[in-house]
């Protein structure tokens, strides 16, 4: 392995000439690959040697980058560490090495001995002091090379490495340009995408003009599918360079619909989500996704060379898919195309969600207008008539007959517009999400029986015969009896109204094994066949225009939706078309078999809309009655109501002016409006009940508003009124319940006003001369009174006294068990009896937390004679009012 200086080697003039060829050479050719062959014939040349090869670092391992000077057959890529042989031990040691015999060589590889070589001599490439590769040359002949060899082939080795690096820096520079110019490319192509993607709602032209856009700039096809109705893809545009083989994509989708399992289908992309690269299309590939003979020609006629399928994905959703491939070019997709390609599916799918959107927005705004046409219709109509017949009452042109006919036909009409008004309300909650529901186990057959007795004088009217099919053994269920006989009635009504004259309504209540099943059907036209998948939207009606036969704003059957799914249930329609009627089935959970008997047993519901008998004229006997109403029209015509109906009635418009009235004056009655100017009525009522009960703290209060949604209601009775009726009333329902608040006004001031004769009162006290006082100024007031000295005392008595006892009074600190405790005790026993504390305990915190036990009154020792009885009284009124 040395290096003889006596060797025969080039001659010295002509191996600098060739050197300074060499060094042109390795700074004029910028191509790696070429200038590595170059060099080694030249290199070649110059030392007179059989072969020369160059091994180029990559990591660890020096891989065979060129070779010259050996057969064809004996070429193969060879790859050998740092260190391991001749060409690593060169890379290793970083200075020439030679073998005058590779026989007898051990770092001689297996190759240079298969390949004749006889002496090697190699020295490794640096740059800047790196070994970057091994420069070796060869003879097939023993030769014992010479130092200066070395030395002139360390020279070249130099000039290949200075060569290679400034190959290496032109090639970064040319693919650094090539990748600017391809980013330019695609952000032009971006921008392009952008605009076209902006000119129209219109997404299906738009997508076509964008598989024109990206045929030649993305590939040689462009194939965007989308998805359909049930997952089907549907294909909506089709581009190739030769405009002339575009059919074969629309054929290849008309004869082979894509299905989601299809192998290296865009439906299966739509179904994962997830994009699809196929660098190389091969056969193999082509067979797989190929579904028959005649389908792996059609495959073939397309002529893929590489392909990319992405999701068009928005919002979450996707929307299709956009492929890509490339047939005559002969390039290959890599991830960075496939990169790419998901920018641009991804402004694609949000223009055409965007589309979606603009669509939808359009279709509401026609709905919206379309539906204020109709509501301005449907409230045009019962007015026009209302106004018309009062017309004609005013100036007295009716005689008898048709002035109750008037009378009759504003009545409907007015009725008609409330049910509107329940419609409209119904669908703001539901909106909302405040639809609520009163659910307890009911039964369905009152339910339906009181929803078709209902609706029976209006199917009567036109002649439609109404039949009901009943499993009573088809229930209880899990509801609100009132929601449900609202489902049944908009249901029966709907048929009724598209059902001809003469025609017929069938009601069948059955039950499965695990829910109760309702189906009205009729024998109407039936509803047109691409209408039905609307028929529970609100706002829609399958004839809306000015001239349909059927009046209504398409809310009821959305309303049933709504509330059939609030029970858990479902609704569907069912229409064989033309003249062949229409089915609902509504489907509802059933409830446990163990109190099916108690739900049937129930009261059945009240009918939808029912009369109401009509007050007498004496209903108020004398009842004073205070009207509180900011609308001077609503003050007036209630005091005409209920002065006809025997009241004393003041009016007032204000709540300062009412509480005036009322200290002054003391009505039986308070009857307010909730909504009002500066101080509304809940306002009001807090202010009333600050008064001391002779001023009229504790008189009575009714509700009057037009704020009719259920927590209206809860809300106005946890204030404190004592009942609530929405606007618009039914003037008996109203007469009514004043004359109940009335009755109970003037019982309550009957026992105020005098002793209480037979009233039995505990008091529970453990101090004997307390005891003794206390019971003498009950008993002087014409109470009875029973004693007990200790709570446990006081619990035996109310044992043995139970249902007997009106009220207790009862010391707060007791030994061992309280005031307090002992109430407890009651209350937990569902006890409803009302209860005062007497005590001398100073904190008036322990009060408050009595007066949360529901303690109707706290009393601090010493307590005055006139002090307590105000105070039984007083407890023994409230008592009243609760029963």
């Amino acid at each position: 392995m040395s290096l003889e200086t006596n060797a025969p080697a080039a001659e010295p003039n002509d191996a600098v000439d060739r050197l300074e060829a060499v060094s042109d050479t390795a700074l004029a050719l910028l191509s790696l690959d070429d200038l590595l062959h170059e060099l080694l014939a030249r290199v070649k040349r110059i030392l007179a040697a059989d072969t020369a090869a160059i091994f180029l670092l990559d990591g660890d391992v020096l891989v065979e980058r060129a070779a010259t000077g050996l057969e064809e057959e004996d070429t193969r890529e060879v790859r050998i560490p740092v260190g391991a042989g001749f060409v690593g031990r060169v890379a290793a040691d970083r200075h020439p090495v030679a073998i005058e015999n590779v026989d007898r060589a051990q770092l001689a590889h297996p190759v240079l001995r298969e390949s004749g070589i006889r002496s090697l001599l190699g020295v490794p490439i640096l740059f800047e002091g790196r070994v970057v590769g091994v420069l070796h040359v060869g003879t097939l002949q023993p030769r014992q090379f010479r130092r200066a060899d070395a030395q002139l082939l360390q020279v070249v080795a130099d000039r290949i490495g200075l060569g290679i690096e400034y190959s290496r820096l032109y090639e970064q520079e040319r693919n650094a340009r090539a990748r600017s110019e391809v980013e330019q490319r695609r952000s032009r192509f971006l921008a392009n995408v952008s605009a076209l993607l902006a000119t129209t709602p219109d997404y299906e032209p738009t997508l076509r003009n964008l598989a024109r856009l990206a045929v030649p700039e993305l590939g040689d096809w462009c194939v965007i599918d989308m998805l359909g109705e049930q997952g089907l893809m549907r294909r909506v545009a089709v581009a190739h360079v030769d405009p002339t083989k575009e059919s074969l994509g629309w054929e290849l989708e008309r004869r082979y619909p894509m299905r989601p399992d299809d192998a290296y289908s865009p439906a299966r992309v739509a179904r994962t989500g997830r994009p699809q690269l196929v660098a190389e299309v091969t056969e193999a590939i082509l067979a797989e996704a190929a579904r028959d003979v005649t389908h792996l020609d059609l495959l073939h006629q397309l002529g893929l060379a590489s392909a990319i399928t992405v999701p068009l994905v928005a919002r979450g959703r996707t929307l299709g898919t956009l492929s890509v491939a490339i047939s005559a070019s002969g390039r290959r997709y890599t991830q960075e195309d496939l990169i790419f390609m998901e920018e641009v599916a991804a402004r694609a799918a949000l223009a055409v969600d965007n589309a979606r959107l603009y669509r939808e927005a359009q279709e509401t705004s026609r709905l919206k207008d379309e539906f204020l046409a109709t509501l301005s219709h449907e409230l045009r109509t019962p007015l026009t008539s209302v106004l018309a017949w009062m017309w004609m009452l005013r100036r007295g042109r009716l005689d008898q007959p048709a002035a109750e006919r008037a009378r009759e036909t504003m009545e409907k009409s007015i009725r008609s517009l409330l049910h509107i008004i329940d419609d409209l309300l119904d669908v703001s909650r539901a909106i909302r999400g405040q639809l609520r529901l009163d659910v307890r186990p009911i039964g369905l057959v009152p339910v339906i029986q009181a929803a078709v007795d209902a609706v029976r004088p209006a199917a009567s009217a036109r002649d439609i015969r109404l039949r009901t099919t009943i499993d009573a053994d088809a229930g209880p269920i899990q509801g609100d009896a009132s929601r449900l006989q609202q489902v049944i009635w908009n249901l029966l009504i709907n048929a009724i109204k598209f059902t001809p004259v003469g025609g017929r309504v069938h009601v069948r209540l059955e039950r499965d094994d695990s829910s109760a099943i309702v189906t009205v059907s009729d024998s109407g036209p039936g509803v047109p066949r691409e209408f039905l998948p609307h028929v529970f939207e609100r706002f829609r009606q399958a004839d809306a225009g000015s001239t349909r036969a059927q009046g209504g704003l398409g809310l009821g059957l959305d309303i049933v939706r709504h509330l059939i799914e609030l029970h858990g249930g479902t609704v569907k329609v069912d229409s064989p078309g033309e003249m062949g009627g229409a089915t609902f089935t509504v489907t509802v959970p059933l409830h446990e078999p163990e109190r099916a008997a108690a739900a049937e047993a129930g009261a059945p519901a009240e009918p939808a809309r029912p009369e109401l008998a009509i007050a007498p004229s004496s209903a108020l006997d004398g009842a004073r009655v205070l009207v509180v109403d900011d609308e001077a029209d609503a003050r007036e015509v209630l005091s005409v109501l209920l002065t006809g109906a025997g009241a004393e009635v003041r009016t007032s418009a204000s709540a300062a002016e009412a509480l005036d009235v009322l200290k002054r004056w003391q009505p039986d009655v308070l009857v307010a409006d909730i909504a009002m100017p500066g101080e509304d009525g809940y306002e009001l009522l807090s202010r009333v009940r600050d008064l001391a009960p002779r001023q009229g703290g504790e008189t009575p209060a009714l509700a009057l508003t037009a704020y009719a949604h259920p927590e209206d209601r809860e809300r106005a009775l946890s204030a404190g009124f004592h009942d609530y009726i929405p606007k618009p009333f039914e003037p008996p329902s109203l007469v009514m319940a004043i004359a109940r608040l009335a009755r109970t006004r003037r019982a309550t001031r009957r026992r105020a006003a005098a002793p209480r004769p037979g009233g039995l009162i505990m008091l529970v006290e453990d101090d004997p001369g307390t005891c003794e006082y206390s019971c003498a100024v009950l008993r002087d007031c014409g109470y009875r009174v029973l004693t007990a000295q200790s709570g446990e005392e006081a619990l035996r008595v109310w044992a043995k006294h139970r249902g007997e006892i009106d009220l207790i009074v009862t010391d707060l600190m007791m030994p061992r068990s309280s005031g307090v405790d002992v109430y407890r005790t009651l209350r937990a026993e569902q006890a409803d009896v009302p209860i005062i504390i007497v005590s001398g305990y100073p904190l008036v915190a322990e009060m408050l937390g009595a007066r949360q036990e529901g303690v109707v009154e706290c009393l601090e020792k010493p307590v005055a004679p006139e002090q307590l009885a105000a105070s039984v009284r007083r407890a023994l009124a409230r008592e009243a009012w609760a029963g």
